[in-house]
C-alpha cells in the first residue's frame, strides 16, 4: 500500500522538510504548474519520493486558494530542502522530462537542480525500449504493472468536473482539488522513482550504462538544458513581422490569380459548375432561408411586430403583395411563379444574394473552392477529362499535394494554387507561432531526444530541424 502524503500545515510541513533533508541517494522530484510552458508558467507545487511506495506533495498554490496565506512559508521551505538537494554530493536526482522539471525550479525559485540529476528516467526509458509512448503514465503501467494511471484518471475527472480542460495540447491539472492533485503528484514521484530501478537494471543488462550517463544521452540532456533552452534562438521579430504582411497580400494576390486561371481553363463550364455548387449549397425554396434574405432585398418594407422584428409569415408576405402585385419575389413567395420564373425574372438578384450566403457559409471568397477535394475532383476529373492516378480507401480519386503537382505544368490554376498553400503553411507554421510565441526575440522550441526512434533529436513548438528547402525567408530571419 502506497504511503502517499499531502501537506497541508506548516506543523506537517516543518515534520516532513526534516524528514527530507536526511535523504540522500536517488530522490525522485516532480512539478505540479499552471501550463505546460516551462518559462511562463506558475509553480503549483512539489512532489518527492526518497523511499520505495513513499511520496510527499508540497503545494505552494491550490484552485481554491486555501493555503495562499501560507505561501510564502511554503516556499521558503521547498527553498531551503531543494537547495540542500542541489549542492549535496551524495544526492542523486531523478526525473521524468528533466528539462521541463528543471526549468521550472529555476525560474520559479532561482534554484538550479541540474549540478545533482543523476537520470531522466524519459531519456532512460528511451534508450532500452524506443517503442512509443514515453510518456511516464503509459510507461509506468507498461513497466509496473495496471492501474498507475488511475491517479491521472481521478484527477482528469476531477478537473473536468470543475469546468477545466483535458485534451492533447491542455491538460489544467492546476484546477483539481488538493488531495487529488497530491496523490496524482505523489504517484508521479514514487513511480519515477520505481521505474528508474526496473529500467536501470534494463540498463546494465543491455551493456549500455556507459553510453546513457557518460558518452550521450545525459550529457546531451545537459547541453539541452543548459544551452538549447537557456539561450534559444533569437529571431528578427521586426523581419517576421514585415514578412507576415507580405505573406499575407501574397496569398491574396495568388487567390486571385488562382480563381482567374480556373476561370480561363474551365471555360464555359467554370458557370456550370459555379451554379451546381449553389443548387447544391444554397438550394432556392420559397420557404427557406434564402427566401427571407430575398424579401430583404426586394425592394418592399417588410412588416415588423410590436418589438421590432421582422414578420416572414405567409400572412405577412400576403399583405406585403397587397400594395405591391408586381413584386416578383412576393409572387414566388406566395407560387404565383415558379422558381425556375424566378430565376429569369430576378438572376442577377437570385445570384448575389445565393453567392453572399453561399461565401459566408465557407469563409471562401469563391463559390469553387480548390481547398475542397470534391471540388477539386469535380474540376480535374468531371470537367477537365483528367484521369485519376490513384483513389482513396474510400474510392475517390487522389487530389494530394503529390498528385497535384502532376498537374502544375498543364494547368496554370494548379500551379497557382499550389502556390498559395506554400505561403499558407509558411505563414502558419513558422512565422504566426514565431511572432505569438517569442519572449523579446527569442523563441525556445522543444528539442527531444526522445522524439524519435532513430535516437536523432526531434524539435517542436516551432520545428526549426526542419525548414523549408528552397525557401530562405525564415532561415533568414533567425
Amino acid at each position: 500500500m502506497s504511503n502517499y502524503f499531502v501537506v497541508k500545515t506548516r506543523e506537517q510541513l516543518d515534520e516532513v522538510v526534516n524528514y527530507l533533508l536526511q535523504s540522500e541517494g536517488i530522490i525522485a522530484i516532480d512539478t505540479e504548474t499552471t501550463s505546460a510552458d516551462s518559462f511562463s508558467c506558475q509553480l503549483m507545487g512539489v512532489s518527492i519520493s526518497v523511499a520505495h511506495e513513499e511520496a510527499f506533495y508540497i503545494p505552494l498554490r491550490t484552485y481554491d486558494k486555501t493555503l495562499i496565506e501560507m505561501g510564502v512559508y511554503f516556499e521558503n521551505k521547498i527553498k531551503t530542502l531543494l537547495r540542500y538537494y542541489s549542492s549535496n554530493k551524495n544526492v542523486q536526482l531523478i526525473m521524468h522530462n528533466s528539462p521541463f522539471d528543471i526549468w521550472v525550479v529555476r525560474n520559479c525559485l532561482g534554484i538550479d537542480l541540474l549540478p545533482q540529476l543523476y537520470c531522466d528516467t524519459m531519456l532512460l526509458k528511451h534508450t532500452v525500449d524506443e517503442a512509443r509512448p514515453h510518456g511516464l503514465k503509459p510507461t509506468l503501467v507498461r513497466y509496473l504493472g495496471e492501474g498507475w494511471d488511475q491517479s491521472q484518471l481521478d484527477l482528469k475527472e476531477n478537473v473536468i468536473a470543475k469546468g477545466g480542460k483535458w485534451v492533447k495540447d491542455q491538460k489544467d491539472m492546476w484546477m483539481g482539488e488538493l488531495d487529488i492533485l497530491g496523490n496524482y503528484a505523489c504517484a508521479d514521484a514514487d513511480g519515477t522513482r520505481q521505474l528508474f530501478y526496473v529500467l536501470d537494471m534494463k540498463l546494465v543488462e543491455d551493456g549500455l550504462q556507459d553510453l546513457f550517463y557518460k558518452d550521450e544521452v545525459m550529457p546531451l540532456n545537459e547541453v539541452v538544458i543548459d544551452h538549447l533552452l537557456k539561450y534559444g534562438v533569437y529571431c528578427d521579430i521586426e523581419y517576421f513581422t514585415e514578412l507576415k504582411q507580405k505573406c499575407e497580400q501574397r496569398i491574396i494576390d495568388l487567390d486571385t490569380e488562382t480563381n482567374q486561371c480556373l476561370q480561363n481553363e474551365l471555360g464555359p463550364h467554370f458557370e456550370t459548375l459555379e451554379w451546381e455548387i449553389l443548387n447544391k449549397e444554397v438550394p432556392l425554396t420559397p420557404r427557406g432561408e434564402i427566401a427571407k434574405i430575398l424579401l430583404d432585398y426586394c425592394g418592399v418594407p417588410v412588416p415588423k411586430d410590436k418589438d421590432g422584428n421582422k414578420l416572414y409569415s405567409v400572412k405577412a408576405v400576403k399583405t406585403m403583395f397587397e400594395d405591391y402585385p408586381e413584386n416578383n419575389i412576393l409572387k414566388w413567395k406566395l407560387g404565383v411563379i415558379t422558381t425556375e420564373t424566378l430565376i429569369e425574372l430576378e438572376e442577377d438578384l437570385v445570384d448575389t444574394i445565393r453567392r453572399k450566403v453561399y461565401t459566408m457559409r465557407k469563409g471562401s471568397s469563391s463559390l469553387i473552392n480548390l481547398n475542397s477535394p470534391q471540388h477539386l475532383s469535380e474540376v480535374l476529373f468531371n470537367y477537365l477529362g483528367e484521369t485519376p492516378s490513384e483513389v482513396t480507401t474510400t474510392g475517390r480519386p487522389k487530389t494530394d499535394k503529390t498528385t497535384l503537382e502532376q498537374y502544375a505544368d498543364k494547368y496554370k490554376f494548379i500551379h497557382s494554387f499550389l502556390e498559395k498553400k506554400k505561403e499558407e503553411k509558411l505563414l502558419s507554421t513558422y512565422i504566426e507561432n514565431i511572432l505569438s510565441k517569442h519572449k523579446e526575440n527569442i523563441i525556445r522550441p522543444s528539442w527531444l531526444q526522445a522524439g524519435t526512434d532513430s535516437s536523432r533529436f526531434a524539435c517542436r513548438d516551432i520545428n526549426l530541424m526542419n525548414l523549408p528547402k528552397n525557401d530562405k525567408r525564415i532561415k533568414y530571419g533567425i
